[in-house]
C-alpha cells in the first residue's frame, strides 16, 4: 500500500488594496490601536520619519528613520502602544496609545 499525499490546497485572496502611508513604508506591525476590536496596521515610514496607524491614515511624529515598530502594552492600561527603531539616531521611540483617554 502506497504512502497517501496530501491533498493539495487552493488558497484564495481577493485582489489587493493599497493605502497611502508615508515616504518609503518600510515595516509593519498589527495591533487594536483605536479598542474597535478590529486589528489596525501601524507602518514606519523610512524617509518620512514617521509612523503610520491605518485605521484612519494618522502620521505620528518617529525619531530618525525608523526601520521597524513592534506592539505591546508598555503601559499595563490594555491599549495597544508602539516601539519604534530608529536607524540613523541610534534610538527607540515609544507612542503610548491614549486612546479613550
Amino acid at each position: 500500500m502506497s504512502p497517501r499525499r496530501p491533498r493539495r490546497r487552493t488558497y484564495l485572496f481577493e485582489s489587493p488594496r493599497s493605502f497611502p502611508a508615508g515616504f518609503r513604508p518600510f515595516f509593519v506591525a498589527v495591533g487594536d490601536f483605536n479598542g474597535d476590536m478590529v486589528q489596525d496596521l501601524a507602518v514606519v515610514n523610512q524617509n518620512s520619519d514617521t509612523v503610520s496607524v491605518l485605521l484612519g491614515a494618522w502620521n505620528f511624529p518617529a525619531g530618525t528613520t525608523p526601520v521597524s515598530v513592534a506592539v505591546g502594552d508598555f503601559t499595563g492600561d490594555g491599549r495597544p502602544d508602539l516601539a519604534l527603531s530608529n536607524r540613523d539616531s541610534n534610538q527607540v521611540s515609544v507612542l503610548i496609545n491614549n486612546t479613550g483617554l
